[in-house]
């Protein structure tokens, strides 16, 4: 909302008028409906939407003639009464102009990108805007790692690779145009982080995760990198059975060298709630071989940097804390496990989630399971930031190049696995882009 005026009788030009208020027409007859007068627009002043403007009470006139939409103009007024009436006609005008201005604080708006007939995984988007995701085990899909074209999936980086890997949930890209993928392996397949360069469209890399650095029942599924060390951070969630031992620990990998690291195995930060995941208010559980209904209660889950590589964050997937810790301290071979655990601290209270992305000036944002909706922490909290009803479980979560997000909608509280072993899922499951306005 805009109320313009003119600071100074030299500043207006629009007949003998100090101060004109657009918004009043200037025929006495025609108050309702009119159309602004454009003529007597000279300055704008924005009025509580923080833009800078011009002060309208700063006004050096001695006497001065306001016209508000009367032919006739107001004989000149002492300067302690001006300032009356310009309250008064500012009041006047202010319904029309919060009728025809556009709202000060827009929601963000929600697009699909794609429509699944399988769950997707997390999503990654590359430097030049391409959006690749992986496809969520859970399906057993033969794919795992696809490429939007034109809103249809393709295998990445071709059939023959796709279909190779074993199952792959995590996925990263790096600004020198390398995608990573996290290959959790199976009975027969050692996990393992891939990097392929897509600009030369070839392998670049491949780091297995050795037996040392895993537990029986690991369930290696997501990562982040930090660019400026060169190093990986991969959450080990463990509990692969979703009711089974819970020894979560991150994996810390050297991309030079190919040394890891487990560290701070089943420490406290890393391991579920006491309450399970809620996931559109309901609490999710699941049987075990004798028929015995558990609560789901998963830790060490999503894991984000920031873009300056500074803050490695981290959380469970049950409700409660956002944690937070150095990057250059996580990476650091040499730091005992206690320096570590020093250097961590808690960052927001946080919904039930699956997925984080970290954005510039502490801005985390995290799927609500919950509610429908993405969630967004910062120093001063955590707040629903986009709610949709279509976001039935949110999963993954990737800032985009143009500072949009990307996230997958999966569905995963229907899957057979927590459900006796029948799928309530509505499909299509959706690929869908927030930007924030």
């Amino acid at each position: 909302m805009g109320v313009p005026v003119a600071l100074t009788p030299e500043d207006l030009k629009a007949g003998k008028m100090d101060v004109a208020i657009v918004g009043l027409p200037k025929d006495a007859n025609a108050m309702a409906g009119a159309s602004f007068a454009a003529s007597q627009r000279r300055i704008r002043y924005d009025c509580g939407t923080g833009n800078k403007g011009h002060d309208p009470y700063l006004i050096n006139s001695q006497a001065l003639t306001i016209n508000a939409g009367h032919q006739k103009a107001f004989k000149p007024l002492r300067r302690d009464y001006m300032m009356k009436y310009l309250t008064l006609c500012l009041f006047l005008a202010l319904p029309i102009f919060t009728a025809s201005s556009q709202p000060a604080f827009a929601e963000p708006q929600v697009a699909v990108l794609s429509e699944l007939q399988q769950r997707p995984g997390n999503p990654a988007i590359g430097v030049d805007g391409t959006v690749y995701f992986t496809m969520h085990p859970f399906d057993n899909p033969e794919f795992k790692v696809m490429r939007l074209e034109n809103g249809k999936a393709v295998p990445y980086p071709n059939e023959e690779i796709s279909k190779s890997l074993a199952a792959v949930i995590g996925i990263q890209a790096t600004k020198d145009g390398t995608l990573w993928w996290l290959d959790m392996g199976n009975e027969t397949i050692s996990p393992k982080l891939v990097g392929w360069d897509t600009k030369a469209n070839r392998l670049k890399a491949v780091h297995v995760i050795p037996r040392e650095a895993s537990v029986a029942n690991s369930f290696h599924q997501d990562f982040a990198i930090d660019e400026r060390r060169n190093k990986a951070f991969i959450a080990d969630m463990s509990r692969g059975g979703m009711i089974d031992e819970s020894e979560p620990a991150i994996v810390v990998m050297d991309l030079n060298t190919g040394q890891v690291r487990r560290v701070l195995q089943g420490h406290k930060v890393f391991q579920p709630g006491d309450t399970p995941i809620i996931a559109e208010g309901k609490a999710m559980g699941m049987k075990d071989e004798k028929g015995s209904v558990h609560d789901i209660k998963l830790g060490l889950n999503p894991i984000a940097i920031d873009p300056g590589n500074e803050w490695v964050y981290f959380a469970s997937m049950t409700p409660g804390k956002l944690y937070r810790v150095p990057a250059r301290i996580l990476g650091d071979f040499s730091k005992p496990e206690s320096a570590i655990e020093k250097a961590i601290e808690a960052y927001a209270d946080k919904p039930s989630c699956d997925g984080i992305a970290a954005g510039e000036n502490g801005a985390v944002y995290i799927t609500n399971v919950d509610e429908n909706a993405i969630s967004i922490a910062d120093k001063s909290g955590t707040k629903i930031w986009v709610k949709d009803d279509r976001f039935v479980w949110p999963d993954g979560l990737y800032i985009a190049p143009d500072g949009s997000v990307v996230v997958t909608v999966n569905q995963l509280n229907s899957a057979p696995a927590f459900n006796d072993g029948e799928s309530f899922a509505k499909k299509p499951y959706l690929i869908m882009r927030v930007i924030d306005k």
